[in-house]
C-alpha cells in the first residue's frame, strides 16, 4: 500500500494543501506550527477516521482541534496503491460521527467500493485496527513507546501466525468467547444463568419447606376449629340458660319489689336528679353531647398537636437550611464577580482562548510568509545584481531576441548568396553580348524555319522534288535547332547573369541591413560586456536560466501573498489584543492564575449556586408548608374553639382541652350508667304494675328456678356482668373461628403443590449438574489455552527478540548485543561495555527513543512480512544527536526500497543528511 498525493480542502489550520509522495523516502520539511502533526493527523483520520471524545481539553479532543470553526467542518482525500490498483479516499468530518462521511473511489473506473466504505477502512488495507497501526506505522513526536492495550492486536495477530500461519485467527477472540459463555453461566454478581438455577434451587427449597409448614399448620387449624367451634356452643347454651335465669329472677323478685314501690320510685327520682346533674355539664348549645361529638372533638385535637409537632420540626429543618445557606454564601465569598458572567462564559472563553491560538497561528503564518516573501526578494536582488544591467536587458529581452534572429539570418542569407555567386560568373557586359547574339541568332533561327517551311511547301506544290525538298527543310531544321540550343545556353547564362546581379544588389542590402542589425546589437554587447555574438549568447542563457528562476521565485511570492491575502495582519493583530484583553479582564476579575482555573473555579461555582438554589428551593418549600401548616392549625383551633364555645369552654387552653375531654367522657359514661339503670327500673317497674297477683309471679319463678338450679346469683346486675362477659368471649371465638376459616381457606393460595415443586427441584438440580460441569470444561479449556499461549509466546519471542536486536545494533553501531521484549512491550537491552542487562527506562532519552523504534520497525516486518506500507514520522529525532540521526535516516533509507518512508521535520539537519543521499523527495511547506 502506497500514498501516493493528498489534497486537504480544511483540517484544522492547513488549508488547500496538496502533497505528492513517492513510493520511496519522502521527507516534509517545515517550520513550527507550519502544519505537519496536523497532515499527520489527517491521513490517519482518513483511514481510521476521528476520535469522538467528548473532552474540553482540545489537545485530546479531535474534532475541536482540527474542525473549522466557521462550519464545524474538516474535508479532504488521500490517493493511494492498494493491490496493484489505484484509489481515492474522500472524507468530511462534522461534529458528531454521524456527520462524517466516507467515499472511496476507484481511480481509473469511478466506481466506489463498498468494502472500503467504512469508516475504519483502514482496518481492512492495513489489516490492524487503530491502535495497532498507532503502535507500528504511525510514529508521533515523542511518542515511540509501543503501548499494549486490550483493543490492541499486534501480540494477537504475531502469535496467531506463529501458531497457525494464519493472523486472521485470534487467540484473543477464542479466549473472550470462552469467557463470555462462562460469564453467561457465573458472574461475581450472580446474574448468569447458572447463577439464577442455583437461586431458584434454593427458593424451590424454601418454597418446599413452606408447603410442608403450611400443611402441618392446616391441620393444628383445623383441629383448633373443632375445639373452638365446641366452645363457641357451649357459650351459646350458657348464655341461653343466663337469660332465662335473669328473666325469672325479675319475677322472683317481683313480690319483694311490688312491697317497695315507694322506695324504687324515690330512687327512681334520684336517679333522674343525678342524670340531669351530669346532662348540665354535657349539654351543649345543640343538646346534650354524645361520644360521637367527643370523638370528633379528640380527632380535631389529635390532629391539632400532630400538625404542631409537624410545624415545630419545620422550623427546625428551615433552621437548619439557613445555616447551610448561610454556610454556601460565606463559601461564595471566594468566588466574588463570578455572578457578573453568563452561565455559558466558560465555553465562551475556551473559544475566545481557541481563536486567540488560531489568530496567533495566523499572525505567526503571516510573519513568517513575509519573512519568507523577504527572503526570496533578497535572493531576487542578489540574482539581479549577478547579471550586467539585468533591466535594460529584461525590457529590450524580444528585442535582442529579434536582432539575434535577425542576424543570424542575414548572415545566413549572404553566406549563401555568396556561396551561389561563385558559381556563376557572368558579369553585366556579358549579358548585354550575349542578349545581341540572341537576337542576330533568334533572327537567323526564323528565317531558317521560314525557309524549310516554304522547301516543304514547295516539294509538296511540285516547284522542287519531295527528296531535296524534304532534305533541304531537314537541314534547316537541324541549324535551326543547333542556333536555338545556342540561343538557350546564352538565355541561361543571361538568367543567371540577372540573377547574379538580383543577388549582388541582396547582398548589397543584406549587408547594410546586417551592419545595422550589427551596431544595434553592438550597443549590447557594449552593455553585457560580451566581446563577440557567441559570448553575448552564452549571457543570453545564463540571463534567461536566472530569468526564468527569479520568474519561480516571483512565482512563490506570488503564491506566498497569495496564502495570506485573506489575511489582515493588522485586524488579526486587533482581534489578538481583543481577545487578550478579554482573557486578561475575565482572569483578573476572577482572580485566575490561567484558563484551566477559572474553568475550574467557575464549575465549582456553578455547584455551590446549584447546591445553594436547591437550599433555597427547600426553604421556600418548607416555608410553603409552614403556611400551610399555619392555616391548618388556625382551622383546626378555630374548628376546637367552636365546639368548645357550645359548651361554654372556649376559656380553656389548648394543652388542658384533653383532660377535659377525658372528663366529659367519664361523665358521659356515668350519665348512660344512670339511664340504664334508670331505664331498667322503669321497666321492672312497669312489669310489676301488670294485672297479676304476685303468688302466681312467685310460683312462675320458683318453677324456673327448679329448672336452673345450677346458678347462683344474688342480683341481676351479676348475672348481667357474666352474660357480658360470655357474649365478649363468644363474639372473640366467632372472630378468632373466622381466623382459622380464612387461614384454612387461604393457606394454599400462594403456594403450588409438593409434587409439583418436587418436580421442579430435581428437574433445577439437574440443569445445575450440567452448567458446573460446563464450567468447569470451559475454565480447562481456558487453563490449556492460557498455557498454550504463553508457549506460543516462547516461539515468536525470540524471534522479535532476534530482529529488534539487529535493528538496535545497526542504528546504534553495536553498542548493545542483545535485546529482551516481554508481553506488554516492555525492553530489557544488554550493554556491550560491561554486559549488564537494564530496562530501557534508565537509558538517556536518545537510546529510549532508539530501543522503541527498532521495536517499531521489527514488528512492522513480522506483522506486514513483505507487504509494502508506508511508515509516518512526526519529528520523531528531536532527542536524537547527530550521529544516531544519520545511523537511523540510513536504515530508514536502506528499507525504504521496500517501504514507504515518510517523515515531517523541521530539523533542517534531516534535510542536510537526505540530500546526500539519490532518489529522495523533499517537499517544503
Amino acid at each position: 500500500m502506497i500514498i501516493k498525493k493528498i489534497d486537504i480542502k480544511s483540517f484544522g489550520k492547513v488549508r488547500n494543501k496538496e502533497i505528492n509522495f513517492t513510493e520511496g523516502f519522502n521527507i516534509v520539511y517545515g517550520h513550527n506550527e507550519s502544519g505537519k502533526s496536523t497532515i499527520q493527523t489527517f491521513i490517519k483520520a482518513c483511514f481510521y477516521g476521528m476520535n469522538s471524545k467528548r473532552v474540553k481539553d482540545v489537545r485530546e479532543n479531535e474534532r475541536l482541534r482540527y474542525l473549522n470553526l466557521n462550519d464545524n467542518k474538516a474535508e479532504g482525500e488521500i490517493h493511494f496503491e492498494y493491490n496493484d490498483d489505484n484509489y481515492i479516499i474522500r472524507r468530511t468530518f462534522g461534529s458528531t460521527k454521524k456527520e462524517d462521511t466516507i467515499q472511496t473511489i476507484d481511480c481509473i473506473t469511478g466506481e466506489e467500493i463498498p468494502s472500503l466504505n467504512v469508516d475504519n477502512v483502514g482496518k481492512n488495507i492495513f489489516d490492524v485496527n487503530s491502535a495497532a497501526f498507532e503502535n507500528t506505522l504511525f510514529i508521533k513526536q515523542l511518542s515511540g513507546e509501543v503501548k499494549n492495550s486490550k483493543e490492541d492486536d499486534i501480540l494477537h495477530k504475531i502469535s496467531n501466525s506463529f501458531q497457525t500461519g494464519n493472523e486472521n485467527i485470534s487467540y484473543q477472540k477464542a479466549k473472550d468467547t470462552l469467557e463470555q459463555y462462562k460469564k453467561s453461566l457465573v458472574t461475581q454478581r450472580k446474574g448468569g444463568k447458572l447463577d439464577l438455577l442455583k437461586v431458584r434451587f434454593d427458593s424451590l427449597l424454601d418454597e418446599r419447606n413452606n408447603a410442608i409448614r403450611l400443611a402441618e399448620a392446616n391441620l393444628n387449624n383445623e383441629k383448633n376449629y373443632l375445639e373452638v367451634k365446641a366452645k363457641r356452643d357451649e357459650l351459646e347454651i350458657t348464655i341461653k340458660k343466663l337469660e332465662i335465669y335473669k328473666k325469672h329472677l325479675k319475677r322472683l323478685k317481683l313480690k319483694e319489689e311490688y312491697g317497695e314501690i315507694t322506695d324504687y320510685l324515690r330512687k327512681s327520682q334520684e336517679l333522674k336528679k343525678r342524670k340531669e346533674e351530669y346532662e348540665y355539664n354535657l349539654i351543649s348549645s345543640n343538646g346534650v353531647i354524645d361520644y360521637y361529638f367527643l370523638d370528633g372533638l379528640q380527632e380535631d385535637v389529635t390532629g391539632l398537636f400532630n400538625l404542631l409537632d409537624i410545624n415545630n420540626q419545620r422550623q427546625e429543618e428551615e433552621k437548619q437550611l439557613l445555616g447551610e445557606l448561610e454556610e454556601k454564601n460565606n463559601y461564595l465569598s471566594i468566588y466574588e464577580n463570578f455572578d457578573e458572567f453568563d452561565l455559558n462564559i466558560d465555553e465562551k472563553l475556551i473559544k475566545v482562548s481557541i481563536e486567540q491560538k488560531l489568530i496567533e497561528e495566523k499572525i505567526s503564518m503571516i510573519l513568517d510568509t513575509n519573512e519568507e516573501i523577504d527572503k526570496i526578494e533578497d535572493e531576487i536582488k542578489q540574482k539581479i545584481n549577478n547579471l550586467k544591467d539585468y533591466k535594460t536587458i529584461s525590457e529590450h529581452r524580444e528585442e535582442i531576441d529579434r536582432l539575434l534572429l535577425n542576424y543570424e539570418e542575414d548572415l545566413k542569407e549572404i553566406k549563401f548568396l555568396i556561396d551561389r555567386k561563385s558559381k556563376t560568373k557572368v558579369g553585366k557586359s556579358q549579358i548585354e553580348s550575349l542578349k545581341g547574339k540572341n537576337k542576330v541568332i533568334n533572327s537567323i533561327s526564323l528565317v531558317l524555319i521560314i525557309c524549310a517551311v516554304f522547301s516543304i511547301f514547295a516539294a509538296l506544290t511540285g516547284f522542287l522534288t519531295l527528296n531535296i525538298g524534304v532534305i533541304i527543310a531537314f537541314i534547316l531544321f537541324v541549324i535551326s535547332g543547333i542556333m536555338f540550343m545556342t540561343s538557350s545556353k546564352n538565355k541561361y547564362h543571361i538568367d543567371q547573369g540577372l540573377i547574379n546581379l538580383e543577388e549582388e544588389n541582396t547582398i548589397s542590402t543584406l549587408t547594410e541591413s546586417f551592419k545595422q542589425y550589427e551596431q544595434q546589437l553592438n550597443k549590447y554587447f557594449n552593455i553585457t560586456g560580451s566581446n563577440d555574438h557567441i559570448s553575448f549568447k552564452k549571457y543570453l542563457n545564463t540571463f534567461d536560466i536566472c530569468n526564468n528562476q527569479i520568474e519561480i521565485l516571483k512565482a512563490r511570492i506570488s503564491e506566498k501573498k497569495n496564502s495570506i491575502k485573506n489575511m489582515n495582519l493588522y485586524e488579526l493583530e486587533d482581534s489578538a489584543i481583543r481577545n487578550e484583553k478579554v482573557i486578561n479582564s475575565v482572569l483578573s476579575i476572577t482572580k485566575s492564575r490561567d484558563i484551566d482555573e477559572f474553568v475550574k473555579n467557575i464549575k465549582q461555582y456553578r455547584i455551590i449556586i446549584q447546591e445553594k438554589e436547591e437550599i433555597d428551593n427547600r426553604i421556600l418549600s418548607i416555608r410553603k408548608n409552614l403556611d400551610y401548616l399555619q392555616n391548618d392549625i388556625k382551622l383546626k383551633k378555630d374548628t376546637i374553639y367552636s365546639r368548645l364555645k357550645t359548651l361554654g369552654l372556649d376559656h380553656l387552653d389548648l394543652e388542658d382541652i384533653p383532660e377535659e375531654i377525658k372528663n366529659m367522657r367519664y361523665k358521659l359514661q356515668q350519665r348512660e350508667e344512670i339511664m340504664v339503670r334508670l331505664n331498667s327500673i322503669e321497666e321492672t317497674y312497669k312489669l310489676l304494675l301488670k294485672d297479676r297477683d304476685i303468688q302466681a309471679i312467685e310460683d312462675e319463678v320458683k318453677e324456673i328456678i327448679n329448672e336452673t338450679n345450677e346458678f347462683s346469683y344474688e342480683n341481676e346486675d351479676e348475672i348481667e356482668n357474666d352474660i357480658r362477659l360470655k357474649q365478649q368471649e363468644l363474639l372473640n371465638i366467632e372472630k378468632e373461628m373466622k381466623d382459622i376459616e380464612y387461614s384454612i381457606k387461604n393457606i394454599f393460595l400462594t403456594t403450588r403443590r409438593l409434587d409439583v415443586i418436587e418436580e421442579d427441584i430435581e428437574s433445577v438440580k439437574e440443569q445445575i449438574k450440567e452448567g458446573e460441569k460446563t464450567v468447569r470444561a470451559i475454565e480447562i479449556a481456558q487453563v490449556i489455552m492460557d498455557e498454550s499461549f504463553k508457549e506460543i509466546q516462547k516461539s515468536f519471542g525470540p524471534v522479535l527478540n532476534e530482529k529488534v536486536t539487529a535493528i538496535l545494533s545497526k542504528i546504534t553501531m553495536g553498542k548493545y548485543s542483545d535485546v529482551k521484549i516481554n508481553e506488554t512491550f516492555e525492553i530489557t537491552v544488554k550493554q556491550s561495555n560491561d554486559g549488564r542487562y537494564i530496562k530501557a527506562e534508565y537509558l538517556s532519552n536518545g537510546a529510549w527513543d532508539q530501543a522503541y523504534i527498532s521495536l517499531r520497525l521489527a514488528l512492522i516486518d513480522m506483522i506486514f512480512e513483505n507487504k509494502n506500507v508506508p511508515i509516518i514520522l512526526d519529528d520523531a529525532f528531536v532527542q536524537y544527536d547527530d550521529e544516531r540521526l544519520e545511523n537511523i535516516l540510513n536504515y530508514l533509507y536502506e528499507i525504504s526500497d521496500v517501504r514507504q518512508i515518510i517523515i515531517f521535520t523541521c530539523q533542517k539537519r534531516e534535510l542536510d543528511i537526505a540530500c546526500t543521499k539519490e532518489r529522495i523527495n523533499i517537499i517544503s511547506l
